[in-house]
C-alpha cells in the first residue's frame, strides 16, 4: 500500500521536480523503514494497534528518518517535500476511512486526532507560500539546480518553474484529497465525541442509579426499596390499611415476651398478645418500664408480611388505659437482630397500623425503647393485641 502512495508522490511524477528534490526524496524513501512499518500497521484492516501510540510512532519516525533528508534543500524545496509526505499520510487516512467500522472505532479516532495532519498541512502550506512571495528571504537554491557556468538567473528560472508545476498539483490535491478526507474525519471525530459523551452520560446515570438504588434499599424508601420489597416500616393511618384491600392473617408458629407482669390470675400473660381479644393485655414485669425488652414472633412459614397491627397499652377497659405505660418508641427487627427499623407509636387506644411490605419474613421482634408514662403506681408497660397480615 505505501509503495503505491510513493509512486503517486509529486516528485516521482516528473512534472518539474528539481534534481535536488528528487535526490532528497529518494533518500527519504530509502531511509523510511520504521516509518513504513508504523504506517503499514495503521493500514492493516484487522489492526488492533491503530491508536494514539501508533500515530506518535509515525510522527517520530518521520522526524528521525525522513525530515533530515531535506536538510540541504532550500526552504521552498523543504516545504515541497514536507507537503508531499503529508499527502502520503492523507492517502493513508483515505484508505483507513474505507476500512469497515474504522471511522467509528474509538482507537482509530484517537490515532487520527494524534496524527494532527490538518495542522501539519496548514503549517507546511503557509510556510511554502511565504517562500513564494515576492521579496521573500528564502535561501538560495542548492548547486544542483544551477547551470554549469553557475549563473543565478537560470537557477531562479528553474525554481520558478518548479513552483508553477507544484502549485497546480497542490491546488488539485487539496481539492480532490485533502479537504474531502479532512472533512470526513472531522465528521467522524465529532460523531465519536458525541457517542463518547452519550456513553459517559449513560455510565454516570447508571452509576448514579446504582448508588441511589443502594441508598433507596438501605433507607427503605424509594423505587428500589419498593421493587425489592424492602420498604421502611412506617405507621400509616387506618384508611391506608383499609384501602389497601384484604390481606390474610399470617400464621404464627409461636410468640412470647422477654418479661411478664406476674399476677395471681395470670392476667398479663404474653399469650394474650395474639389471642384475638384487645381486652386481654400483656404487661411487662420490670422495674424500668420494660425498656429494652422484646416481643418475639416466629412465622409458621417464611413469606410476605404486609402489616403489623398493634393495640397499644392496657385496653381491658377505659379506666385503666392511662394507668399503665403505653409503648412510645420501638425498634422493629425483621429476620435479624443486627439491623432495626425505628418507629414511634401513638398514645391512643385505636389500633395502629405498621406497614411492612416485606416478602420474605420468617420472624421479627418488637423492642421497647421508650414509653408514654402511665399514672399508676406499678410503672408497668402494656400491649393489648398484635395482629399480622
Amino acid at each position: 500500500m505505501l509503495s503505491d502512495f510513493e509512486k503517486r508522490m509529486w516528485w516521482s511524477t516528473g512534472d518539474g521536480a528539481s534534481e535536488a528534490v528528487i535526490s532528497a526524496q529518494k533518500k527519504a524513501v530509502f531511509n523510511a523503514d520504521d516509518f513504513k512499518f508504523a504506517l503499514n500497521i495503521s493500514l492493516d484492516a484487522s489492526n488492533i494497534e491503530r491508536n494514539a501510540v501508533n500515530a506518535g510512532n509515525i510522527r517520530e519516525y518521520y522526524g528521525k528518518e525522513i525530515a533530515p533528508c531535506f536538510a540541504g534543500l532550500s526552504e521552498r524545496e523543504r516545504q515541497i517535500c514536507t507537503l508531499d509526505w503529508i499527502v502520503v499520510l492523507y492517502r493513508a487516512l483515505h484508505e483507513i476511512a474505507g476500512i469497515r467500522k474504522a471511522p467509528k472505532d474509538d482507537k482509530t479516532l484517537e490515532f487520527v486526532h494524534a496524527l494532527q495532519l490538518w495542522k501539519s498541512w496548514q503549517e507546511a502550506r503557509e510556510a511554502y507560500q511565504s517562500c513564494t512571495k515576492p521579496g521573500s528571504s528564502e535561501k538560495a537554491a542548492p548547486a544542483e539546480i544551477k547551470n554549469a557556468s553557475g549563473l543565478e538567473e537560470e537557477a531562479k528560472d528553474c525554481a520558478a518553474g518548479l513552483g508553477d508545476h507544484f502549485d497546480a498539483w497542490l491546488d488539485e490535491i487539496e481539492a480532490s484529497l485533502i479537504l474531502p478526507t479532512h472533512k470526513a474525519w472531522v465528521h467522524a471525530l465529532h460523531a465519536g465525541q458525541v457517542r463518547r459523551s452519550v456513553k459517559r452520560g449513560i455510565r454516570i446515570a447508571a452509576a448514579a442509579a446504582v448508588v441511589l438504588g443502594i441508598i433507596s434499599y438501605l433507607a427503605g424508601i424509594g423505587p428500589a426499596a419498593v421493587l425489592l420489597h424492602h420498604e421502611r416500616p412506617r405507621l400509616v393511618p387506618e384508611g391506608v390499611f383499609v384501602s389497601a384491600g384484604t390481606y390474610p392473617p399470617v400464621e404464627i408458629r409461636d410468640y412470647n415476651a422477654s418479661t411478664t407482669l406476674e399476677s395471681e390470675t395470670d392476667a398479663y400473660s404474653d399469650r394474650h398478645l395474639m389471642d384475638g381479644d384487645p381486652k386481654t393485655p400483656w404487661a411487662e414485669g420490670e422495674e424500668d418500664a420494660g425498656i429494652g425488652r422484646k416481643l418475639y414472633f416466629n412465622l409458621a412459614d417464611e413469606g410476605p408480611v404486609h402489616y403489623i397491627v398493634v393495640w397499644n397499652g392496657n385496653q381491658s377497659d377505659g379506666t385503666v388505659f392511662k394507668q399503665f405505660n403505653r409503648v412510645k418508641d420501638i425498634s422493629l427487627m425483621i429476620n435479624s437482630k443486627r439491623s432495626a427499623w425505628h418507629l414511634k407509636l401513638l398514645d391512643t387506644d385505636r389500633p395502629q397500623y405498621i406497614r411492612v411490605e416485606n416478602r420474605d419474613v420468617d420472624k421479627f421482634w418488637i423492642q421497647i425503647d421508650s414509653v408514654y408514662q402511665g399514672a399508676g403506681p406499678d410503672n408497668a408497660t402494656a400491649v393489648s393485641e398484635v395482629q399480622i397480615y
